[in-house]
C-alpha cells in the first residue's frame, strides 16, 4: 500500500511593494528596542540553548558526555576515587559529573605534560647521537675472507 502524496501548496497571494518602502520598513523595524534585543539574544546564544548537566550519569551518558569509548572510560574510573568521581551500588554506577569532569581534564593535562617531556627525551637522544661522531668499524681480530 503506498502512501498518497501531499497536494503541494496553493499560492493565495502575492504581495509586491516597492524596494523603498520594504527598505523603511525594515528599517523602522530594526530601530524598535525589542527587535535588537531580540537580535542580540539570538546572536549570543546562537538560537539554541544550552541544557544544565545533571549532577549524575550512568556510565554510557556520561561516555558520550565526554567522548570517550566505555571501555576507555572504564580505564580511567581504575583511576578515579569511588565516592569522589562515582558511586558504585552493586552493579549500578553513577558518574558525579563535575567531579569525574575535573578529574579527567587533570589527567588529560597530565598526560600533555608527559607526552612533551617523553617527546623532548626523544630530542635529546636525537641531538646527542647527531652531536656524537660514527666511528668506522674496527677490523681488529677479525680474519678478512680474501687471505
Amino acid at each position: 500500500m503506498t502512501k498518497p502524496t501531499p497536494d503541494p501548496p496553493t499560492t493565495i497571494a502575492t504581495i509586491v511593494l516597492p524596494t523603498d518602502a520594504l527598505r523603511d520598513a525594515l528599517i523602522a523595524a530594526l530601530a524598535h528596542p525589542s527587535v535588537m534585543g531580540a537580535l542580540a539574544d539570538a546572536l549570543t546564544t546562537r538560537g539554541a540553548a544550552v541544557a544544565p548537566l545533571p549532577k549524575f550519569m550512568s556510565p554510557k551518558e556520561y561516555a558520550a558526555h565526554v567522548k570517550l569509548s566505555m571501555r576507555t572510560l572504564h580505564y580511567n574510573r581504575s583511576d578515579m576515587t569511588e565516592g569522589v568521581h562515582f558511586s558504585k551500588t552493586g552493579s549500578r554506577v553513577r558518574f558525579h559529573v563535575e567531579q569525574a569532569d575535573a578529574f579527567l581534564s587533570a589527567a588529560k593535562g597530565i598526560a600533555a605534560v608527559a607526552a612533551k617531556e617523553s617527546a623532548s627525551v626523544v630530542e635529546l637522544a636525537r641531538a646527542d647521537a647527531a652531536r656524537r661522531s660514527l666511528k668506522a668499524p674496527s677490523r681488529k681480530g677479525k680474519r678478512d675472507a680474501s687471505k
